[in-house]
């Protein structure tokens, strides 16, 4: 087995697996499997590595060459960037955080994934905030490592999501989640009477479907 215990991330470029599963797998000389996202990523990771060759030759491969002189130290930059956490983590946070309070979530994919059978499968359009939950309204949140901001595509997205009455946050920081939830407890009492509101609009919209289905006969 890899490092990657929950096969949650690419063995090479360490972002999140498709949710259709690996794009590729390896099992090296010594019998541990690797899991990649892409076929990319798979034949990058195998250049790199030699993983078909015999475990001496690996070992030799994968071991750092020496190099002569006085490596150049990391500018203050670099070590922040370094030390910041990933948006996978800070997603993933997200996500635990929320089911541990019982609270129904999910985190959403954008771009596209090529299908075992050689397809191209969309997912969500570009600029879809990275997670939704439910509680008493529905809640998106879109991911950044701290520091950064959404692009363009994402501020589209949630500039229209927003406009439609969607609850839109931009978060950095997992802990932050709490100002959310502190903020719905808050209006439970003025969600619930828009919860109240929406049921009847639900069951005014159902009544009209129904006629209209016995209009048409069926």
């Amino acid at each position: 087995m890899s490092n990657n215990e929950s096969f949650e991330n690419c063995d090479y470029c360490r972002e999140p697996l498709p949710k259709a599963g690996p794009g590729g797998m390896i099992a090296d000389a010594t019998g541990r499997r690797w899991f990649f996202c892409n076929r990319n990523c798979r034949g990058q990771w195998k250049a790199a590595r030699e993983v078909t060759a015999t475990p001496e030759k690996a070992l030799r491969s994968i071991t750092p060459k020496l190099t002569l002189g006085k490596p150049k130290p990391l500018s203050q930059a670099a070590i922040r960037r370094a030390n910041r956490p990933s948006e996978t983590s800070i997603s993933t946070a997200i996500g635990k955080h929320l089911s541990d309070l019982g609270l129904w979530n999910t985190r959403t994919q954008s771009g596209a994934i090529k299908t075992a059978s050689g397809h191209i499968m969309k997912l969500c359009r570009a600029g879809t905030p990275d997670r939704i939950f439910a509680a008493g309204l529905h809640v998106w949140i879109e991911v950044k490592r701290p520091g950064e901001v959404p692009s363009p595509d994402q501020v589209a997205a949630i500039a229209a999501l927003k406009a439609n009455g969607a609850l839109v946050f931009v978060l950095d920081d997992a802990t932050d989640l709490d100002f959310i939830l502190d903020g719905l407890r808050n209006y439970q009492e003025t969600i619930n009477d828009i919860n109240n509101d929406i049921r009847i609009i639900e069951a005014d919209i159902l009544h009209n479907l129904e006629m209209n289905r016995k209009a048409r006969g069926k």
